[in-house]
């Protein structure tokens, strides 16, 4: 993992923590589109992984 990602997965995972104790499907849509943008930005840091 690169210095640039580190953050970027310590938010995913955060996110992901989260969404296993929230029960509400409109918290749990956002926390989704939350997550996919964080793993766009580490596409575009890493485009050929």
């Amino acid at each position: 993992m690169c210095e640039k990602c580190k953050p970027l997965d310590e938010r995913i995972a955060h996110y992901h923590d989260l969404s296993q104790r929230v029960t509400d499907p409109q918290t749990l849509e956002g926390i989704k589109r939350l997550i996919g943008d964080l793993e766009a930005q580490k596409k575009i840091l890493h485009p050929g992984e």
